[in-house]
């Protein structure tokens, strides 16, 4: 997987093996899987993939904000173990625990994206056919 300052590097000069690496087609894979989902879901049955959709952008949104206010709250009062600084266990499992439950809330939300556009793409042939 990519860190922080290759992904930085490839923000910066984008080159063939930025578009090869793991940490960038996983996004877009997982993206493009979810709105073969969406399609197929919307297609048998519209309310029902309404309701995932809705459920799906609640959860992300819940992992996100919930995830932001405890590295904000460490970051505030604790920001030693920000900087990788070991304070005590229950603050170091607190941010390790934050910043995974931001990156799955930042993955849920690129599967909705995805959820959301397979949907979009069957209700936009559903209307051409009409």
């Amino acid at each position: 997987m990519l860190n922080f300052v290759s992904f930085m590097e490839c923000v910066n000069a984008p080159s063939s093996a930025c578009l090869t690496s793991l940490g960038i087609l996983v996004p877009i894979i997982l993206a493009l899987l979810f709105a073969l989902v969406g399609a197929a879901i919307a297609y048998k049955n519209r309310s029902r993939f309404r309701i995932y959709r809705s459920r799906f952008l609640w959860t992300s949104m819940f992992l996100i904000a919930s995830s932001l206010g405890t590295i904000g709250y460490i970051m505030a009062f604790s920001p030693e173990t920000a900087k990788g600084v070991s304070t005590s266990t229950m603050t170091d499992t607190a941010w390790a625990t934050a910043l995974v439950l931001y990156g799955i809330g930042l993955s849920l939300l690129i599967c909705v994206g995805g959820f959301a556009l397979g949907g979009w793409l069957v209700k936009r042939k559903r209307g051409a056919k009409s």
